[in-house]
Formats: structure tokens, sequence, C-alpha cells
């Protein structure tokens, strides 16, 4: 296995499985064995993936801190 012959782990804890597409897809990923958990949206580089690849959920967040943030200011 090509992890092995370069002597690199993965870290089992920060391992999640998201199916892109419209289509329900059931397949089942390993690593090591042992199934990651599947999540609904996931966080990479500071952007949201979501499994039809909207961008909705990333711009929701991205308001939702701005007004936080306003607020924050305004009760300064």
């Amino acid at each position: 296995m090509w992890v092995s012959e370069w002597q690199l782990s993965i870290s089992l804890s920060k391992c999640n499985s998201l199916n892109i597409g419209r289509s329900c897809c059931e397949l089942k990923h390993y690593v090591n064995n042992i199934q990651p958990p599947q999540c609904e949206t996931y966080h990479d580089i500071g952007v949201v993936i979501a499994p039809i690849l909207s961008t909705s959920h990333h711009i929701q967040e991205i308001v939702l801190k701005a007004h936080q943030t306003a607020n924050h200011i305004l009760h300064c």
C-alpha cells in the first residue's frame, strides 16, 4: 500500500466521508478497516463544501459571522 511504503500515517480522528452529487450514494469508505463518520457538510480551508456543491450554506455562514461582528462593534 502506498501509505505504508512512504511511511505516512493517516489521522482517523480528522477523517470524514462526504458523498458529492445529487444521487444518494451508499458507498462505504474505509481507512485501515475503519469507516470514517459520514458528514453533511465539510469545512476545508475556510470553505464549506456541501454534497450538491451549492454555495448557499457557505454564504449563510459568512453572513452570520458578519452580523455577529457588526453586533460586537455596535455594543462597543
